[in-house]
């Protein structure tokens, strides 16, 4: 009896492991997948990976694919990390048509800070997590007092993963000023946030939820749904600062 007792726990530790070993390297695909990106090779875009290598070199650009999301509202997704075994940046359609070179070097700056943290990893596996509890949390009845309460825990449950990866708006601040550094320009992220805000109000990433919204780098649900300022400071905050920072180097 206490041998097959320790035979289950034994296998049960072994397949939690296994499990999140599993999404620890293929968390981001995953999420990739669900938003319909395609990957888009260095061959067909040569510019775009030009921009990439000149913020982060040669070697550390051939470890990082780049997508692109069929969706006209601006906007980028950072999956994974440069410290585990995948990291992915996906770029909306919207952001590849308006921004130009300037601004997507601030993008990318801004996804590759993103990338040198562990955040990027945490962040996939806590919207699959996050999403698997407001899957379970789905009910079958509609209206009334039961599917509010399921809305709610379901909601606060996502929550608890997505605040443990995003922490608080300081993160968001000195990944902006980082990235500003990294472009050598703060000024290019400033035009490219502006760019990114006014076209949310014109498109929505409709497959974006609470779950995935900590994956972007401004808030998909802007105009949908609101959210926790904690996870997403205002862009205005965040502008202002980086044109302190843009005055503060001369520009």
């Amino acid at each position: 009896m206490a041998l097959a007792a320790t035979s289950g726990i034994i296998f049960s530790l072994a397949s939690i492991f296994i499990f999140f070993l599993f999404l620890y390297r293929y968390s981001g695909l995953m999420i990739l997948r669900k938003f319909r990106a395609e990957r888009i090779y260095s061959e067909k875009d040569p510019a775009l990976y030009a921009i990439l290598s000149e913020l982060c070199g040669a070697d550390v650009c051939a470890r990082i694919e780049i997508y692109r999301i069929p969706s006209l509202s601006p906007n980028v997704m950072t999956c994974g990390s440069l410290s585990g075994g995948y990291a992915a940046i996906g770029l909306t359609e919207g952001l590849l048509r308006n921004l130009n070179r300037a601004e997507l070097k601030g993008v990318l700056a801004f996804a590759l800070v993103f990338l040198e943290k562990k955040e990027g990893t945490v962040a996939a596996i806590a919207a699959i997590l996050a999403g698997f509890i407001e899957l379970k949390g789905e009910s079958p009845v509609k209206g009334g007092v039961l599917i509010s309460a399921m809305r709610t825990a379901r909601q606060l449950a996502a929550s608890f993963f997505i605040r443990a990866m995003r922490g608080s708006s300081k993160v968001v601040f000195e990944w902006d000023r980082k990235a500003a550094s990294m472009s050598s320009n703060p000024l290019y992220l400033v035009s490219a946030l502006q760019k990114m805000e006014l076209g949310q109000k014109d498109y929505l990433l409709h497959e974006a939820t609470l779950a995935t919204a900590p994956l972007f780098m401004i808030n998909p649900l802007l105009f949908r749904q609101k959210t926790d300022r904690r996870m997403f400071p205002y862009v205005e905050e965040r502008m202002e600062r980086l044109l302190n920072q843009a005055r503060a180097l001369g520009f």
